[in-house]
């Protein structure tokens, strides 16, 4: 299962972009992770 949502990136982040990869910050981007009943993934930003 996805958690997800907007967040503000308050501290750089690597997000994925349609064209590639960039630095993030002090902007809002879509983060998600997997969730499940054992435990949850690391962070995946996007904007």
């Amino acid at each position: 299962m996805f958690s997800g949502g907007n967040w503000f990136a308050w501290f750089p982040v690597l997000v994925r972009t349609s064209r590639g990869k960039r630095w993030a910050w002090l902007e809002n981007v879509w983060r998600e992770r997997v969730v499940s009943q054992h435990g949850s993934g690391p962070y995946r930003y996007y904007a």
